[in-house]
């Protein structure tokens, strides 16, 4: 249960951080799975004028957590006004992996802010 909250309240921090970089910056910030898979980690950058991420903080795979967003997002964009670009608020499942059974939410509104949450139960 620890595992799952520790994970969790990375991924917040990510996000959150991804926000305040958008904001700071007035430019779009995106966060983007590694692979498309957010359980290897993520990246948190920017796209330059060949549409690449330019990177500005990356994390590594989380040990012993499954991430799961719920919609299948591979990556989430914040504008400079710090909302998502995307058209539905956004939500992951963090699982541990040694016990399945109630852990995490992390859910994100459209407002862009992240929110931890308990009682969700995982695949």
């Amino acid at each position: 249960n620890q595992r799952a909250r520790t994970d969790a309240q990375s991924l917040m921090g990510a996000l959150m951080y991804a926000r305040s970089e958008a904001i700071k910056r007035n430019n779009n910030i995106t966060i983007a799975a590694d692979g498309g898979d957010w359980t290897r980690g993520w990246s948190i950058g920017f796209t330059d004028i060949n549409d690449n991420l330019v990177p500005l903080k990356v994390q590594q795979a989380l040990k012993g957590s499954t991430i799961t967003e719920t919609s299948g997002a591979a990556n989430i964009t914040y504008t400079g006004r710090g909302r998502l670009t995307n058209a539905n608020s956004i939500s992951f499942t963090v699982c541990d992996n040694n016990n399945q059974a109630t852990q995490r939410l992390v859910a994100v509104s459209l407002s862009g802010r992240p929110k931890v949450t308990k009682g969700v139960k995982c695949p």
